[in-house]
């Protein structure tokens, strides 16, 4: 189970990097909104990719998370930031500041550099599940059904699914510390293959975008 878990974790990985290549690509083509997006998925395979090469190396790669959590937090936050204009303000000169300074102080002074930032990975997921429910119910079908707002709710979808999940993981934490390994093991398969879904599903999208661009001289305007 262990051999196909780092298998499945590596196909995920692959799969992160293409599709930020490709986002990489297009991403002069994008709006606002999903240039943000795309920054966002760059940066998090970037560190991602860091981090497994510290681990490989018998290295402690925690302090990667508290990276990812403070970037994801900033990248994120202008993403919905973008979205909301009437909300713009307020994300950018209350929450985005005050949130930082959370999870810097959490990552000096609670939960350091060398341990797990269950705190600042909960403040992020539960801030991500509120932005992805208001845009359910205030913005998903209010938008022109164009290639970049159909990519846009890709996106949101995307962010919602991650963070429900992993705050399930979060909150369940401590219990799987001390659950059977099989358990745990499969947990991290279903993890894996959740993940993977995402990842496909937005690859797939950046691909029809891509190929609506090269094909149909689309400017996605």
């Amino acid at each position: 189970m262990s051999e196909f878990v780092y298998i499945l974790a590596n196909l995920v990985l692959g799969v992160a990097v293409i599709t930020s290549i490709l986002g990489s690509f297009i991403y002069p083509r994008l709006n606002i909104v999903n240039k943000y997006f795309i920054l966002f998925l760059v940066f998090g395979t970037i560190i991602e990719l860091i981090s497994k090469t510290w681990a490989n190396d018998g290295k402690n790669n925690l302090i990667f998370f508290h990276i990812n959590a403070l970037v994801e937090f900033t990248v994120l936050t202008l993403f919905f930031a973008s979205i909301y204009e009437t909300k713009k303000q307020f994300l950018l000169n209350w929450l985005l500041p005050s949130g930082s300074v959370l999870i810097i102080c959490n990552s000096l002074f609670i939960q350091k550099l060398n341990t797990y930032n269950s705190n600042s990975l909960t403040l992020v997921s539960i801030f991500l599940i509120g932005c992805c429910l208001y845009y359910f119910y205030h913005i998903i079908d209010k938008n022109e059904s164009t290639p970049q707002n159909i990519f846009t709710k890709y996106a949101v979808f995307s962010i919602f699914c991650l963070h429900i999940f992993s705050i399930m993981i979060l909150f369940f934490g401590n219990y799987l510390l001390n659950a059977d390994s099989e358990l745990v093991n499969s947990i991290w398969v279903i993890r894996s293959f959740i993940i993977l879904f995402i990842k496909l599903l937005i690859l797939s999208q950046l691909i029809k975008m891509t190929s609506t661009y090269y094909y149909k001289n689309n400017q996605y305007e």
